[in-house]
């Protein structure tokens, strides 16, 4: 029914909610990535009201479809764990979904509690025969007034209908969101004989007007990039950067591309020695605690150091960790040695 090669289906990185990943450490339950926080509707967690984050906590890359080890809850490249820190829950502001947010959450859900049962009637053509019919109903069968009427752009919904394009998951829930009614009651239940009363019109998007650099605004944005460049703070992405001035990326990257590129280079430079220096922690730490267990005499197999690390969110899946594991090991039986 949809865009038969998958585009906009799926989020472009897997995404996780850090809270379930926390609760199901908490209970001692095995991690797992449900189908539903890969959907791209979907922004957010119902059950914590968290935002689904796509990118490691200690290190800040994307995770890859298919991780380098088994630990699914863990990060493929530092190894740190991808859960909820407790000092994060503290920090970290609620995340307050739009009226979309939470139908695009409860869509999908219906969608998948559905299961095999869609079969009997998610189909292209029902799709269409069922925008014909909203079409007749609201805007006597005119295409154009109906797209209008939805706030969609011209030839969209009519190509849906009679040049057999299919939508994408976003357009779809965006119209369906207009009309009150989910995709499934879309295409499962009959059109309501109140749509006509409920339907309210919708503005058609407008294009954001092109700014016009003028030598005053060149040098004002150049001092305000070069303030974020100067600045002894935490070094910000590219990205915020656009946001806190008020310009496109694409803008600012055309008339300031070296500031811009500092900006990026900064920011890299920062998450790689932040990472760096968790990394060393992690392996001190590692370090330290297998030490002092062989010190005492006390058995160091893997399961031991695992539930002494465990209340201090590391574990062996981080390269780190390994390492400093195995250079107190060498270190311990090497001295052993020479003593003997």
């Amino acid at each position: 029914m949809f865009d038969p090669n998958g585009a906009g289906m799926l989020y472009n990185h897997p995404r996780w909610c850090p809270g379930c990943l926390h609760d199901w450490r908490e209970k001692g339950e095995e991690s797992y990535f449900p189908l539903y926080w890969y959907l791209s509707p979907v922004k957010f967690c119902p059950e914590h009201n968290n935002e689904l984050v796509d990118k490691c906590l200690s290190c800040g890359r994307h995770q890859p479809f298919i991780p380098k080890h088994y630990h699914i809850d863990h990060c493929s490249y530092c190894g740190s764990w991808l859960g909820q820190k407790d000092e994060v829950a503290v920090q970290k502001p609620i995340f307050s979904p739009t009226r979309f947010d939470q139908f695009a959450a409860d869509a999908v859900a219906e969608m998948i509690r559905e299961g095999s049962d869609v079969l009997a009637y998610a189909s292209y053509p029902r799709l269409q025969q069922r925008l014909k019919e909203y079409a007749e109903l609201l805007t006597a069968g005119v295409c154009s007034e109906f797209e209008r009427l939805v706030g969609f752009r011209h030839s969209v919904l009519s190509n849906w209908i009679k040049r057999d394009t299919r939508p994408k998951i976003q357009l779809l829930f965006l119209f369906c969101f207009r009309l009150e009614t989910s995709p499934v009651r879309l295409l499962r239940e009959d059109i309501p004989a109140t749509i006509p009363q409920i339907i309210q019109p919708f503005p058609i998007h407008i294009a954001r007007i092109q700014v016009k650099l003028t030598a005053k605004l060149r040098k004002q944005l150049h001092n305000d990039l070069k303030a974020i460049i100067d600045s002894t703070d935490e070094p910000i992405t590219f990205m915020e950067a656009c946001k806190k001035l008020g310009y496109t990326n694409s803008f600012l990257k055309y008339w300031f591309p070296d500031e811009c590129r500092r900006i990026t280079d900064q920011r890299k430079k920062y998450v790689i020695e932040k990472r760096d220096e968790i990394a060393r922690q992690a392996e001190e730490f590692a370090y330290n605690t297998v030490m002092e267990l062989l010190s005492q005499g006390k058995r160091a197999n893997k399961k031991i150091i695992e539930k002494l690390l465990r209340p201090h969110k590391l574990s062996q899946a981080r390269p780190a960790v390994r390492a400093g594991v195995k250079r107190a090991m060498e270190a311990f039986f090497a001295e052993n040695s020479a003593n003997g």
